[in-house]
């Protein structure tokens, strides 16, 4: 990083404050579907149903008139919705009416792989693009968070389901290249002493995003889903804009010091990916896709969760705050902790942060399960406290293994897999919710996932020892080299050179 860069940290600062926003608006609006996806099927008629009582005192009246001994709800739901189906009525008064839950494979094709696959498969050639045609990188992160605004402005203006998947596919294409650009400008702004921290502050926004998601519940019944959604677009429209006008790119990479240029053609990009630890950063990447499928399946289910178990749990009173203060919290301890450790141990330490964290939160997820409430609130904040930080230090230790100058499109790779997997796999959860029940679902497939990851971060700190044993590297000293220059620790001048 230049010397004046170093002298002034305001840009960095005001970028980290902006992309932290950024991150949570992304977040946002990737999660508005929970909040809306009850009216909205209501609304659009799609997805699991159930028949329900229209007018209660006909329906009383009905029964009594036929002698059947049965309750209202009863009356409504039996024979699998049959008088929902004939349209039953009495005194010309319709007494049973559709009731669409918001579940169902339809909410789980557009939460996961109408939006999700895209996200990460498009993040990769929109990334390359961008960097072989050498586009400033903070006007990218403006334009696609603009973009990808207006793709929530019009959803509020849908009137089918084919409107809506059309809408939440634009919305993943333009979001897939937020990640790789804004972690990679965030990166070049902080030495790697501060770049856990920095990260971790940056990705913390995604669970206030979340977070915020919930509180919308609450402004959908008060707005209904249509304007939520507008409301949201013109509010991130806008974020877009200021992104264009105010934030500074970091100092451009350069050959001097050592420090191989960024790649300007598609043979640079595949020269600088070529000599990446890949034997490394492979585990890294299942390893969070694994913990994506579990986030990922959490996320979007743990709302029909409270209303499975918990009807009367008021979710926007409590998740909207509750989320947001775990979350951040684990990003920063995460963050905080990975700078530590790295500081001695490199991507080593950063990495065995990430296992230890995990083996926290599995016992803890598994009570959050189980347990009722308030139990369950206590040990699922502690989990999240506990384990969700991974992301922040996961993109530091690939920040001290990875080249400089191709970070940008290794994130993007990186992205993908989390997304692309990890977004695919939550597809499961339906049927296997039918052959073991909703909670036994979330309780197995979610612990697997996390342990599976686990394992994988395993697997890449055993691969990323015996190189640096293999290397002459002594695996207990940090690698002063790279914190001076940029150079990976894992990448010798050699490697760095644009063969």
């Amino acid at each position: 990083m230049s010397g004046s860069a170093h002298e002034n940290r305001c840009p960095a600062y005001y970028a980290l404050i902006v992309f932290t926003i950024l991150t949570s608006v992304n977040q946002l609006h990737r999660y508005l579907l929970i909040a809306t996806i009850e009216p909205m099927s209501n609304d659009l008629q799609f997805g699991d149903k159930e028949c329900i009582v229209d007018n209660a005192t006909e329906v009383q009246a009905f029964i009594e008139d036929v002698g059947l001994n049965v309750t209202d709800e009863e009356f409504c739901a039996a024979d699998d919705g049959v008088r929902c189906i004939n349209q039953t009525s009495f005194n010309n008064v319709t007494l049973c009416r559709w009731y669409y839950t918001g579940t169902g494979i339809e909410f789980e094709i557009l939460a996961g792989p109408v939006f999700i696959i895209v996200l990460g498969l498009l993040g990769v050639p929109v990334t390359i693009l961008a960097e072989v045609g050498n586009i400033n990188r903070k006007n990218v992160v403006g334009v696609i968070t603009f973009l990808w605004s207006v793709t929530i402005l019009c959803t509020g203006f849908a009137h089918t389901l084919v409107e809506v998947t059309v809408w939440r596919f634009m919305l993943g294409f333009f979001q897939a290249p937020f990640n790789p650009f804004s972690i990679s400008i965030l990166v070049s702004f902080f030495p790697p002493t501060q770049r856990g921290l920095a990260i971790g502050l940056a990705t913390s926004g995604s669970y206030a995003g979340y977070g915020l998601s919930y509180a919308f519940i609450a402004l959908v019944e008060l707005i209904g889903w249509r304007w939520s959604y507008i409301s949201a677009g013109i509010g991130g429209a806008v974020l877009g804009i200021l992104t264009l006008l105010t934030v500074k790119n970091p100092p451009a990479t350069n050959d001097r010091d050592g420090v191989a240029a960024l790649p300007r053609s598609f043979k640079d990009i595949w020269n600088a990916l070529t000599p990446q630890p890949w034997i490394i950063l492979s585990p890294i990447f299942l390893a969070f896709a694994c913990k994506m499928g579990y986030q990922y399946t959490l996320s979007y289910n743990l709302n029909n969760y409270f209303g499975e178990y918990y009807p009367s749990f008021q979710t926007d009173a409590i998740l909207s705050w509750m989320l947001p203060v775990a979350g951040i919290a684990s990003y920063v301890m995460g963050g905080f902790l990975s700078d530590l450790v790295g500081r001695r141990f490199g991507a080593r330490g950063r990495l065995s942060v990430i296992v230890i964290l995990e083996i926290i939160q599995i016992p803890l997820y598994i009570l959050f399960i189980t347990l009722d409430l308030p139990f369950n609130l206590i040990t699922g904040g502690l989990s999240i406290v506990a384990g969700d930080g991974w992301l922040g230090i996961g993109l530091s230790a690939m920040a001290d293994i990875v080249s400089q100058n191709i970070r940008t499109v290794v994130y993007a790779l990186f992205f993908c897999v989390m997304d692309v997997l990890g977004g695919s796999v939550m597809v499961a959860i339906s049927p296997i919710t039918e052959a073991i029940g909703f909670r036994a679902a979330l309780l197995w497939f979610g612990t697997g996932m996390v342990v599976g990851g686990t394992l994988m971060i395993l697997l890449a700190i055993l691969a990323l020892t015996i190189k640096q044993r293999r290397g002459g590297i002594d695996p207990d000293e940090p690698l002063r080299v790279h914190q001076e220059s940029e150079r990976a620790p894992l990448i010798d001048k050699e490697t760095t050179s644009m063969s």
